[in-house]
């Protein structure tokens, strides 16, 4: 009953997100519109990352840079850099929600009916409030529902939890839920924090599943910036998985929480790969191009 209650209001948090960002009722969220036109690499990366933030999912941004690229409109390498900055925009909401809630929520629900008691103005605030008090509630019921269940059934850390990372997010489509939670249960001490941080990394390749489906329609420069999100995330996480049992022992002995380290984590991580994969995006950028002009099949 806890989890059913923690997958619904995780849902209703991200309704009232998007009607809170809705320009006018029965919108989806709307951005400004430079950050999609955002000129160079290094904006282009702002663009991704911010839009990331807003919309509450870098795969439906990544999706929309790659349709944007297949249609001819959007240079691929401008796209290359916006889904490198999503990667870090998506890892924003987990690095938040890594902190214990429950006085965050209260302070939520206090700002919440304060908006709404500020009149028609200030609704929309409102109803941002409310998304991100049902995201907080949501996960601490799901956490709470899974401590008995986990201990028996989650890997012990390296290549298992790696897997459990890619699986559960591939099937989920969302990296920002899934590392959320398993934050939560490394705070609680459910799970260990290398676990954890593998199961991090798994994430973030189980996360670009979504968008290599939604490429199989499109042509050859969709294929690209789809293929370019894949193998950004999969061999940095595959470099950096070696490492996350002498980043858990950092952790431990420089006194770090283990749940505000995941966020760390995962932040961090796609900050450095984000910064790897910009110079990366400008040298190939002319050669993708030539390979993939905007009619090529």
């Amino acid at each position: 009953m806890r989890a059913v209650l923690g997958f619904w209001a995780l849902g209703a948090g991200v309704v009232c997100l998007s009607r809170g960002l809705a320009r006018r009722r029965g919108a989806p969220p709307a951005a400004p519109r430079w950050l999609v036109r955002a000129p160079g690499f290094g904006a282009a990366a702002a663009a991704g990352a911010l839009l990331t933030v807003l919309l509450q999912s870098s795969s439906l941004v990544v999706i929309g840079l790659m349709t944007l690229a297949d249609a001819g409109s959007l240079p691929i390498g401008t796209a290359w850099a916006a889904v490198a900055g999503a990667n870090v925009g998506t890892a924003l909401v987990p690095e938040l929600l890594a902190w214990r809630p429950p006085a965050a929520a209260y302070v939520l629900a206090a700002a919440g009916a304060l908006a709404l008691a500020l009149g028609p103005r200030t609704r929309r605030a409102a109803w941002v409030v409310a998304g991100a008090l049902g995201l907080y509630l949501g996960l601490e019921l799901l956490g709470g529902a899974s401590r008995g269940v986990v201990p028996a059934v989650w890997p012990t850390g390296g290549w298992a939890a790696y897997g459990a990372g890619v699986v559960s997010t591939a099937a989920l489509f969302s990296s920002a839920v899934t590392v959320a939670v398993a934050a939560r249960l490394a705070r609680d001490g459910t799970i260990p924090l290398a676990a954890a941080l593998a199961f991090v990394l798994g994430a973030n390749v189980g996360t670009t599943a979504d968008v290599v489906a939604a490429s199989l329609a499109c042509r050859r420069r969709g294929r690209l910036v789809a293929g370019w999100h894949l193998a950004c995330n999969g061999i940095a996480s595959l470099v950096c998985l070696p490492w996350v049992g002498a980043l858990a022992g950092w952790a431990g002995r420089a006194g770090l929480p283990a749940g505000p380290a995941v966020g760390h984590f995962h932040l961090a991580f796609n900050l450095a790969m984000a910064l790897a994969a910009l110079p990366a995006a400008a040298a190939g950028a002319r050669r993708a191009e030539a390979w993939a002009p905007p009619r090529a099949r």
